[in-house]
């Protein structure tokens, strides 16, 4: 990750997430098996599983979808405000917001606050449903 160009909120040691203005990624595992979410904004293309298996594959083929979505521009990790402290109304929605109350415990830079917020306003709902949809296509 410290190669990517993207920023990154890494959750926990199994869940991580990272966006720019056109798509999004999510990593989950379990049992150090990895599966990558991946999605585009501002489409009604729905999210799909990318990848699934090993670590470092998975790590590549969620980075690898985001080049393919973002530009040089929006991928800009080194952008001088993503590592400022968050802005007051950043601050003002995580500390009344209740969704955030379970990330207070993190020390997030402005760029990873606007990680979150992308996260929870954008990407959390359409992977809770892909997520679903796959596990009743299982029961099926």
């Amino acid at each position: 990750l410290k190669k990517s160009k993207f920023s990154w909120v890494i959750f926990s040691k199994d869940q991580m997430f990272s966006s720019g203005f056109n798509s999004w990624v999510y990593i989950m595992s379990n049992n150090d098996h990895y599966a990558v979410i991946g999605g585009e904004n501002n489409t009604e293309k729905q999210p799909a599983v990318i990848y699934q298996g090993d670590r470092v594959a998975a790590l590549a083929k969620a980075n690898d979808f985001l080049y393919e979505h973002e530009s040089d521009d929006t991928a800009k990790k080194t952008a001088t405000w993503k590592d400022l402290a968050p802005t007051e109304k950043q601050m003002e929605i995580l500390q009344t917001d209740g969704k955030f109350k379970k990330y207070n415990q993190l020390t997030l830079n402005r760029g990873q606050v606007a990680q979150l917020f992308a996260y929870e306003f954008n990407a959390k709902y359409k992977i809770k449903k892909l997520l679903q949809s796959k596990t009743n296509e299982e029961e099926e």
